[in-house]
This record gives C-alpha cells, structure tokens and sequence, in this order.
C-alpha cells in the first residue's frame, strides 16, 4: 500500500470512529476506556488529524475540551464499580452522566476545564507550520486567573437535578503550568481552591481534577461539598 493510500484509508477510520453518535453513546466504563484509547491512537497515526485534534476543529474541540476530561474523571472516580458513562454533546444543562446498570442516573456532570485560549491557539498553529513551539509564558497565576473567571460564571447557575447527585469537575491541566510533584503546595494552587471555598456553588459536589496530560494520571480533590441526600464517593488521591 503506498504511503497516499495509506493515509486515506487512515483518515476513513477515524472518521467513522469520532462522530457525533460515537461520542454521545452510552458506554460501560471497559468500553469507555477502549474507545477513548482507540481515538487517541487512530488521531495519532495521521497527521492531518493530529493536526485536527491540537488545532480543535470539528468534533476535535468537543472531544479534546469536554469528552476527554470527562472520561478521565468518570474512568478514575467509578473504576472498581458497575456503572456507564453518557456524553451529551452541546448540552446546556450538564456535559454529561453516569448510570448504574439499571440504566438509572446516580451522577449529573458539568465540566470547567480552564485554558489559555490565545495562548493555546498559538502554540498549536506553531507546531503544525514549525513542528514546534517555545512557549512564552508558563505562569500557573495565568492558567489560575482564567479559572476563577470560568468558576464564577458557573457559580450563577443550578446544575442541580432531583433524580440523582450533581457535580462540577474543573480539570486542571499540568503542562506547562505545574511541573513539581507537590502541587498542591503551589501557591497558584492554593488559590483557586480558596477561591471555590468561598464561591456559593448550585451543586452537591466540587471537584477539582489535576490532570498530568502527557502521562495521563489523574488524581481527584474533593474542595466543597453542599448537603445533599445524595452519596458522595470522590476521595482525596
């Protein structure tokens, strides 16, 4: 197979791999985790694709800035439980829920996931025209600014549901902000979890998700919790 014919054939397989219904399907968690890996490699191995998913177009932004995020928190918080895990694509309500296999919701999800987006722009269109990019400004204040901005609004609005538990899940990027281990020591850090103590969230749950993207590990911080009947599980990892 020549290198040309190749390429489209890799680019057909993605493009039935990442559609709307393939991204809004319910899934059991082992589906979840096989799929997602499955779009990863597929982006991976074609560059006009790789191209997609840094620059955002298409689909690529819904799955880059809201499935991918989602799925991490769902697959680490519920990964020794029987559930399943729905996307819903340009939702106004919540981003997305988690199920028992009774097909009952026990988890209603708003994401934040805070970025630089100029700066983020830039980069990407850097790396696809040089193949790489020197980053001008790393400050974690920066990243920390634009979170509290997004927190704020979401502060406004009910995101609660009474027919099961409601959560925001901020996901916070490492790359290039946070670099050290102790995180959590940082004084960027410290203040945006300061920050949401004091916000008056419409929700059971506030969970602050520290991402490490270029490993892939994720660990959860429960920051504020409002009475509820609701059980709540997310631990301290």
């Amino acid at each position: 197979m020549t290198k040309g014919k190749k390429n489209e054939t890799l680019l057909e397989n993605i493009e039935k791999i990442l559609t709307e219904k393939t991204l809004s399907q319910r899934r059991p968690l082992g589906d979840l985790s096989e799929y997602l890996e499955m779009v990863i490699r597929a982006t991976e191995r074609c560059k006009e694709r790789r191209d997609d998913l840094r620059l955002k177009t298409e689909l690529y932004k819904e799955f880059r800035d809201e499935f991918w995020p989602l799925a991490k928190y769902v697959l680490k918080e519920y990964s020794r439980q029987h559930v399943e895990f729905q996307y819903f694509l340009r939702n106004q309500s919540f981003d997305a829920k988690v199920f028992n296999m009774e097909g009952k919701p026990i988890e209603s999800i708003e994401l934040a996931f805070p970025m630089e987006g100029h700066k983020e722009n830039k980069e990407a269109k850097e790396i696809q025209e040089k193949g790489f990019s020197i980053s001008s400004n790393n400050d974690a204040y920066c990243l920390i600014d634009v979170a509290i901005k997004t927190l704020d609004k979401k502060s406004q609005k009910d995101y609660r549901t009474p027919e099961c538990k409601s959560s925001l899940v901020v996901a916070i990027g490492s790359w290039p902000y946070f670099k050290d281990e102790n995180y959590v020591a940082d004084p960027a850090w410290i203040k945006l979890v300061n920050h949401i103590e004091k916000l008056d969230f419409k929700v059971d749950l506030v969970v602050v998700m520290f991402w490490r993207v270029e490993s892939g590990e994720v660990h959860l911080h429960k920051v504020k919790q409002q009475e509820s009947s609701w059980p709540v599980y997310v631990r301290y990892v």
